[in-house]
């Protein structure tokens, strides 16, 4: 289970504070929203102004964003002209507009929104008219993910969200689409697959029967994707649960906030899913929002609200700790202190952080950073050690003790820690805060016979670890990391920009680089499954 992977939609960017001030206190981290034209249906300044208040706002609140690109971006707000009864001309009218509207918004907020979903719902029918056909679909994630790729690179690309019902799975109309795409042949417009879950109406008899149902749906979509996209299957890395919800009318208030847990609780256990999105924070066209009235006042709060924010709670509480991880293909650090006066953390060794997401080490960062990329890093027990006065002729078996009493020294959550025979003299704790405020460890007296020297100036400790490490590596390190990672494929290698038949053929040669943790190719996540990978070998 991960924390940062539950949202909910919040609707369109107008009147917004409040409802992302309600987001935020429920314990969401990250909402959905729309950007809809206003009155004057023109994408101009002041539209792009209001836009990027917004996200602003959310990224105030530490939310992530969720764009969704759809009608409500164009003079058809309710896509009519993209279904097969309008004439083609029109369809390539409505086409050119959204395509263009979507690059001006993408561009304008840049990496302020994480994500973007493109054309949700396209197998749903509204009334009146007939779904989106798939090859239109297909048309339009091609010409509006290529848009929003070239505008704003470092977002993801949702295609979707697709509407799962009893009666419909959408996986027909995927297969048609990436056939229709030549997705299978071609790299796809997207990045992951989204959809919307309409299960279980009358809510289910218990909650196996709901965490079945939408860990069926969730698998087969994923599973359908990967054999209709073949060797491109690699390009998509997860599906996002756009929409999820119950109807408070027909189930009870009770059974939405049962279903409302157990869903949230078997989908972000699952690794395919990299995001949860309950439907409504307020009540829209059913008995579905976490408040039943858009005043969003506390008398209006149904239980599915206790619900979500207890989840929330529970969810932070039994999330794994990011584990802090050692890169060894990286360059040495040449100093230990990121100062004024030139000493530095080698950059080899940050991993990039998902944007928006809490930096949780020193002061916040600057305002132009706020809701950005985010670079930061997690210092290393043996840092914190040195920095807490441990000489470095003790490193090892302080380690080792570390170790023994606390388990993987990789794997620490924050808190106060200590060994037997207490902190010495004169060692104070905040020594370690430049690095990690809530973590500090206390050097164990009867492990050093001696005083402990003031932290060191020097960055030969560091060093001589980077270096006692780095050199150990072999080609045949990289490759059995990489393979293992990759789930018994090159995938990730290639992906990383190294040569397969280099490193096969001088497997005994020391790994010469680049640093795994600048490979720029891999997601943050395959960084940490490599370089875990690498530090188990080491």
């Amino acid at each position: 289970m991960v924390m940062n992977r539950i949202g909910v939609d919040v609707g369109s960017t107008a009147d917004l504070d409040a409802r992302l001030a309600a987001a935020a206190a429920v314990g969401a981290r990250w909402v959905r929203m729309r950007f809809v034209l206003d009155e004057r249906r023109v994408v101009d300044e002041a539209f792009l102004a209001a836009a990027g208040g917004a996200v602003d706002a959310a990224a105030a609140g530490r939310l992530r964003v969720l764009g969704v690109i759809d009608g409500g971006l164009t003079v058809a707000p309710d896509a009519a002209a993209a279904d097969a009864s309008v004439a083609p001309a029109v369809g390539a009218a409505w086409l050119e507009e959204l395509v263009e509207h979507a690059a001006l918004l993408a561009g304008a907020l840049g990496d302020r929104v994480q994500a973007w979903e493109i054309v949700p719902l396209p197998n749903h029918a509204p009334a009146g008219r007939d779904p989106i056909p798939p090859a239109r679909w297909a048309a339009l994630l091609e010409a509006v993910g290529g848009a929003v790729r070239a505008a704003a690179p470092g977002a993801t690309v949702v295609a979707g969200g697709l509407l799962c019902t009893p009666a419909d799975d959408g996986v027909d109309y995927l297969r048609a689409a990436i056939e229709a795409g030549r997705w299978a042949v071609g790299t796809p417009p997207f990045d992951a697959i989204g959809i919307q879950l309409r299960l279980l109406p009358d809510g289910g008899v218990d909650e196996a029967a709901v965490a079945a149902a939408v860990a069926e749906r969730t698998g087969r979509v994923w599973r359908a994707a990967a054999a209709a996209l073949g060797r491109h299957a690699v390009d998509v890395k997860s599906v996002w649960a756009t929409g999820m919800s119950w109807d408070a009318d027909a189930t009870g208030d009770t059974v939405q906030a049962r279903n409302l847990w157990t869903a949230f609780d078997t989908l972000t256990a699952d690794p395919h899913v990299a995001t949860v999105i309950w439907t409504a924070l307020t009540d829209a066209g059913a008995a579905n929002g976490l408040f039943a009235s858009v005043d969003l006042s506390p008398a209006s709060v149904r239980p599915a609200w206790k619900a979500y924010h207890d989840f929330t709670q529970y969810a932070r509480q039994i999330s794994p700790p990011p584990s802090v991880l050692f890169d060894p293909t990286a360059p040495a650090l040449v100093g230990l202190d990121d100062g004024p006066d030139g000493g530095g953390m080698d950059d080899g060794e940050l991993l990039d952080a998902v944007a928006g997401a809490p930096v949780g080490v020193g002061s916040s960062p600057p305002a132009e950073a706020r809701g950005g990329p985010v670079r930061f890093r997690v210092p290393t027990v043996t840092e914190l050690l040195i920095a807490a006065g441990v000489p470095a002729s003790d490193l090892d078996r302080t380690l080792d003790a570390i170790e023994e009493r606390y388990g993987n020294r990789d794997w620490l959550p924050a808190g106060e820690y200590s060994l037997a025979g207490g902190a010495p003299p004169d060692v104070a704790s905040d020594a370690a805060s430049d690095f990690a405020p809530d973590l500090a460890l206390d050097a164990a007296s009867d492990l050093a016979p001696a005083p402990p020297a003031a932290p060191p100036t020097s960055p030969e400790p560091r060093a001589a670890l980077s270096n006692r490490l780095s050199n150990r590596l072999s080609n045949q390190h990289i490759l059995t990391a990489f393979y293992r990672a990759g789930g018994g494929s090159w995938s990730l290698l290639q992906r990383a920009g190294l040569d397969l038949a280099d490193l096969v053929s001088h497997r005994d040669e020391p790994f010469a680089g680049p640093a795994i943790a600048q490979a720029d190719g891999l997601t943050m996540e395959e960084r940490a499954a490599v370089l875990g990978e690498l530090n188990a070998e080491a």
